[in-house]
């Protein structure tokens, strides 16, 4: 990087020192000195307005044109260019923009990946903690906050505090209340050589979180009883501590007080130190629920967590976790054991999240599973006393005086007594195929999973997009598996495959005598789906007139059958999928704008497999293992390097093929080559076209052409195919092929040539040069 002068080095050195602690005004000095719009003095106004930002003086969208001028043209200073890159994912996670928090995320690897300067470490350590907190990596969150204690720093600075801050909550989730006392011990009495930063981060607000934490609810809130008003940590901050300090001591009167309070002023102020957006809805009904469950007033409280859970299009992650976490306490209170064992597989299996213990000890204990709540309370770290567990299951009725003590008892025996790992929901009575996984470990992958778990049980319904291919069904099984409706039948509709007339029939239902050949009523697959799941793929190609069909059962959740007089209530749960963007279908007509935004509320993107292609050695496992594993064949390392650098048109449907292809053709073949001929041959179809640059991906995404224009290609350069030519040539379904053929045929781009009655043995030429 060149180096900048002696004096602007200086000046950006004071700049980065106010921002790190959190001193607007004096970034603001050092801008009076500088009047030249360059890209120091940009980065200087970001950084100052991120400061004002925290403090809560302004919004997101005031911040936001601020950082993407400094963004365009970095500073050629190393620490301003790290924590602006640290701002730009901070902030895309702020706003649940994932993509875009990645994008930064990777740019600030690539630059500070392996740096020698501490502070440059540390806005990549803190990068990759908002990340790893947002995707729900609770495991990395925790190694990232070690990393970042083990960086040495000066006692004092605010950085120092803020990574012991983080390193305390890490300790608290761990339930390793002993070690985060004794830290908070250590801060505590350095308080008075502290006190320029803890006007940041006061250590009275984390006395308040280690009692929430340690079940001393009564000094929790005398410590924030000493916490002065300020608005660098916002009020909405200390309200949500207290509030919840209060229902846990059933000081309902109190809490139900502050949190009117709290909904008077959380608009306008930030806390810096919370995981959450403190002041946001969902936060607001975490807390009313909170109260409602203290209040043992559980419908009130489920209210507020669908309320919450629904509250926004973009809630913030880890916000939906919390959501969860009460989800799962409200129905551990009404002793629901089967509703708390699904929710708390949404968020974690046994022993992978320490801070979801005391929630599992309470479910085993509700099933009548001593020996495996007796497990889980030995694998806790061995700090983690007894007396401390007592108090945080005060108010579970499942644990008695006497069932605690069976407990206690159990747990000293030692390993003897181990949990069993939970079984996921079983198949659908429908007779659906074994509960469906999405393969690969890439972040694209996890963010699907996470949304997958988020939405599972939720009733609103879900878009899922992606190109042909790419997995939609086995998302909808994923929801269905995943939700309260899994012993519901899972019905999926292709609603390309069907005509217009028939598809209305099929989907609503009708009386007898409606049309020629309805001889008797038929209710239709949304009544016939009863409780479960309606999947609805390639709704894209649905005509404008059941669009509108759709959109009433939607907003009613009432169907009418084809010739019926009255309306049937249904209960299904809708989840639909589609292979073109739906934005771009409204944009040009085709697509209904009302029943796109209808839809669009719950959305899970699933990338092409060109774009991680990190994931292919995991797939062709998989397959090899699990459908094909009775050949015994294993891929070699050649072979997995050649199918990385292939586009995929058909993804990952198109690699089971090809694997199969060569599984099949491989013979006594044991390790798969990529010389072999099947593996030569899989992808190869009679046209060259296949294999020219760009060309091989009809899936009309950015900078590939969509599948007409593939198929124009094909017949320009081949003159005459066949139905089956173009299902090989797309790697698509032959509805699929068949439409792309119909629309060439109406805009009399080719023309069918029959040779016999029978359709299938017709062809098409081209007609146009």
């Amino acid at each position: 990087m060149e180096s900048l002068s002696a004096s602007d080095a200086a000046w950006a050195d004071i700049v980065y020192s106010g921002s790190v602690d959190g001193d607007a005004r004096r970034i603001a000095d050092q801008l009076k000195r500088r009047t030249a719009d360059d890209a120091l003095r940009r980065a200087a106004v970001a950084l100052q307005k991120q400061v004002r930002l925290t403090m809560g003086e302004i919004t997101d969208e005031d911040y936001l044109p601020l950082l993407r001028a400094a963004l365009d043209d970095l500073p050629k200073h190393e620490r301003l260019m790290a924590i602006l890159l640290n701002s730009a994912v901070w902030l895309a996670v702020k706003r649940n923009r994932l993509d875009d928090a990645e994008r930064s995320l990777r740019f600030l690897r690539t630059q500070f990946g392996r740096t020698a300067d501490p502070y440059c470490r540390l806005s990549l350590i803190h990068g990759e903690a908002f990340f790893a907190n947002a995707v729900g990596d609770h495991s990395r969150l925790r190694a990232l906050h070690g990393q970042a204690m083990a960086i040495p720093l000066p006692e004092g600075e605010r950085q120092w505090l803020l990574t012991r801050s983080q390193y305390l909550d890490s300790l608290i989730a761990d339930h390793r209340i002993a070690s985060a006392n004794r830290l908070l011990a250590d801060l505590e009495r350095r308080a008075a050589r502290l006190r320029s930063v803890t006007a940041v981060v006061p250590l009275e607000i984390l006395r308040a979180r280690w009692c929430l934490a340690a079940g001393r609810f009564a000094n929790g809130l005398a410590a924030l009883a000493t916490s002065q008003d300020s608005p660098n940590i916002g009020r909405a901050l200390r309200l949500s501590l207290r509030i919840r300090l209060r229902a846990r001591l059933d000081d309902l009167a109190g809490a139900r007080a502050d949190l009117a309070t709290f909904e008077e002023v959380r608009r306008g102020d930030v806390g810096v130190t919370g995981a959450t957006d403190t002041t946001s809805d969902a936060h607001a009904h975490l807390l009313a629920g909170s109260c409602a469950l203290a209040a043992r007033a559980y419908p009130d409280a489920e209210r507020s967590v669908r309320d919450g859970l629904e509250s926004s299009d973009r809630v913030h992650p880890a916000s939906i976790e919390a959501l969860l976490v009460l989800k799962a306490q409200i129905e551990l209170a009404r002793a629901d054991a089967p509703a708390a064992r699904r929710t708390l597989l949404k968020l974690a299996s046994v022993g992978e999240r320490p801070d979801l213990a005391l929630e599992w000890i309470r479910l085993h204990l509700l099933e009548g599973d001593l020996a495996s709540a007796a497990a889980v309370l030995h694998g806790l770290e061995p700090e983690c006393d007894a007396t401390y567990l007592q108090g945080q299951l005060t108010h579970a009725h499942e644990c008695s005086a006497h069932r605690w003590a069976q407990l206690l008892a159990t747990a000293a025996m030692g390993s003897s007594a181990k949990a069993t790992k939970p079984e996921r929901p079983r198949p659908s009575r429908d007779g659906s195929p074994p509960r469906a996984d999405l393969i690969g470990g890439s972040t694209a992958m996890e963010r699907a999973r996470s949304l997958v778990a988020r939405f599972a049980d939720l009733d609103a319904p879900v878009l899922i997009d992606g190109e042909t291919g790419t997995g939609k069904e086995v998302v909808a099984r994923m929801l269905h598996a995943g939700s309260h409706r899994a012993a519901e039948p899972f019905v999926a509709v292709n609603c390309g495959a069907l005509s217009d007339t028939l598809i209305e029939s099929e989907l609503f239902g009708h009386v007898k005598g409606a049309f020629t050949g309805a001889s008797a009523d038929h209710p239709g697959l949304f009544v016939s789906a009863g409780k479960g799941t309606i999947f609805l793929d390639e709704i894209v190609s649905m005509s404008p007139r059941l669009q509108a069909s759709l959109l009433r059962a939607l907003e009613t959740g009432e169907v009418r059958p084809v010739g019926g007089t009255r309306s049937r209530r249904i209960s299904a749960r809708v989840v639909a999928a589609t292979n073109r963007p739906l934005a771009a279908e409204v944009k040009r007509g085709a697509f209904r704008s009302d029943l796109f935004f209808r839809l669009e509320r719950l959305v899970i993107d699933l990338p092409p497999l060109r774009d991680r292609a990190e994931d292919i050695s995991a797939l062709v496992d998989h397959f090899l293992r699990g459908d094909f594993a009775e050949s015994g064949a294993v891929a070699s390392a050649a072979l997995l390097d050649d199918l990385r650098h292939r586009p995929w048109p058909g993804n990952v449907r198109e690699l089971r093929n090809v694997i199969e292809r060569m599984v099949l053709l491989s013979g006594s073949q044991a390790v798969l080559l990529p010389e072999s001929p099947a593996a030569n041959d899989a992808t190869a179809d009679p046209s060259p076209i296949m294999h020219t640059p760009n060309a091989s991906a009809p899936s009309g995404a950015a900078g590939y052409p969509s599948r007409l224009d593939f198929l124009r290609a094909a017949f320009r350069e081949r003159r005459r195919l066949t139905r089956g030519d173009a299902i090989r040539l797309l790697h698509c379904a032959p509805e699929t092929a068949a439409r792309a053929l119909a629309q060439l045929e109406t805009e009399k781009f080719v023309r069918r040539v029959s040779t016999s009655a029978h359709h299938r043995t017709s062809h098409f030429e081209i007609v146009a040069s």
